[in-house]
């Protein structure tokens, strides 16, 4: 499971779509250096979100013996 939520991508989103570089998550206030910042925070966040809802391979063990 992620440690992101898709509420902090959408305000990274607006951020950027906004142009300011202050985003705001609930009681959290972050604010970035530059739209290069934002844009990576972003991509990494979204990042995450997707290897989160990626289907797991399916593992097993495989045990031989000889006769």
């Amino acid at each position: 499971m992620s440690d992101f939520t898709e509420d902090e991508a959408a305000a990274l989103r607006r951020a950027l779509a906004s142009g300011t570089l202050v985003v705001r998550t609930g009681e959290h206030e972050v604010r970035y250096g530059s739209f290069e910042d934002l844009r990576a925070r972003l991509a990494f966040v979204e990042g995450r979100l997707a290897a989160a809802l990626a289907p797991r391979p399916v593992a097993g063990v495989a045990a031989f013996r000889r006769s």
